[in-house]
């Protein structure tokens, strides 16, 4: 890794969607699908960023 141009530092999250058809009276729901995608705006940033060609790093914690 050379010339780092931008560090992003901060919690690294996982996102977690659901697609549902509807919200149950009960406060349930059926749930048809279920993802989960790397977030967290900073390692999020850095991630577009280095799509971009911008050399980057990134420093923070994953967990407790």
């Amino acid at each position: 890794m050379s010339n780092i141009e931008v560090v992003g530092l901060g919690a690294l999250n996982i996102d977690h969607l659901y697609r549902v058809e509807r919200i149950l009276d009960d406060g349930e729901a059926v749930v048809n699908e279920a993802k989960s995608f790397p977030g967290g705006s900073a390692a999020n940033t850095i991630y577009g960023l280095a799509k971009l060609g911008v050399n980057t790093g990134y420093t923070g914690v994953v967990g407790d």
